[in-house]
């Protein structure tokens, strides 16, 4: 979506993602979540409808509905600002036209969207397997001393 987007946008669709950026810079900078998070999304539907596509703006639609799910839930206030960044580098590389700038941009915003998910989702929910161990040897070791120690 991205290469073809660089290849292929006119100068109304460059203008209306920089107004769309500018929408998303603004609802971060008052702290305004639930805008951000609309236009996030939006961002996204905004890409694939200007590849006038209707295959990629179905699957689009689809996949960012459920991320979106996942990022209400899950992402923090700090990925926000992150994102909103990597939707800045995306509309820069997609406005000066440079195709792989653009396709790195994308690639990376959407494999750290990834990763801003991931550490919430495996929250840890007992001791580290490190630390039972760790504590296991040490109660055999208080064992084995107490018996040499009565025997």
């Amino acid at each position: 979506m991205a290469a073809h987007l660089a290849d292929h946008l006119t100068q109304v669709q460059i203008d209306r993602l920089r107004a769309h950026v500018e929408a998303e810079a603004e609802a971060l900078r008052c702290d305004d979540q639930a805008s951000w998070q609309k236009l996030s999304a939006e961002f996204h539907y905004l890409l694939a409808e200007m590849t006038q596509n209707p295959l990629v703006q179905r699957q689009a639609q689809e996949l960012i509905s459920r991320t979106l799910m996942l990022v209400k839930r899950y992402e923090t206030s700090a990925g926000s600002a992150c994102g909103c960044d990597e939707h800045r580098a995306i509309f820069r590389a997609l406005a000066g036209r440079e195709r792989g700038k653009a396709v790195k941009a994308m690639t990376t915003h959407l494999s750290l969207v990834e990763t801003r998910l991931r550490p919430t989702l495996c929250e840890p929910v007992g001791p580290s397997l490190e630390d039972a161990l760790r504590e296991e040897i040490a109660s055999h070791r208080t064992a084995g001393a107490a018996m040499a120690i009565a025997g």
